[in-house]
């Protein structure tokens, strides 16, 4: 099943949003904010097996979460049409975009966005 939890701070993007998902029929949830520090997989219901991945980096007191889609369940071309239909919609383009990996799984949003930070900036 495709899932997406996101986090958008626009109420108007958020209801395109979540009309967009059900019409595509992907299962949408926003971000609370006590997933910050919640490996990603556990959000999506996975079982995590402990001791894998990198030790869990907490977020800093007072963080807030920038907007973000986190995708799950997706083929490439289902992957194709939630972006395209993302962007058609217009939007928040500055939104952070990324798939669940055998890696990130086990990462906190907060780690995510660190490591997405840094290759957005290495792109710039």
């Amino acid at each position: 099943m495709k899932r997406v939890i996101y986090k958008l701070n626009n109420n108007d993007d958020i209801a395109a949003f979540k009309e967009m998902c059900a019409s595509l029929g992907i299962k949408s949830k926003p971000f609370k904010a006590s997933d910050i520090d919640v490996p990603i997989g556990s959000l999506f219901g996975i079982s995590l097996k402990p001791g894998i991945g990198q030790p869990l980096s907490k977020a800093p007191e007072g963080y807030r979460l920038p907007e973000i889609l986190v995708c799950f369940g997706f083929k490439d071309d289902e992957l194709d049409e939630l972006l395209s239909e993302y962007h058609n919609r217009g939007l928040s383009a500055d939104a952070f975009k990324a798939v669940t990996t055998m890696y990130n799984m086990y990462w906190t949003p907060y780690m995510l966005v660190v490591e997405l930070t840094k290759e957005r900036n290495a792109t710039f």
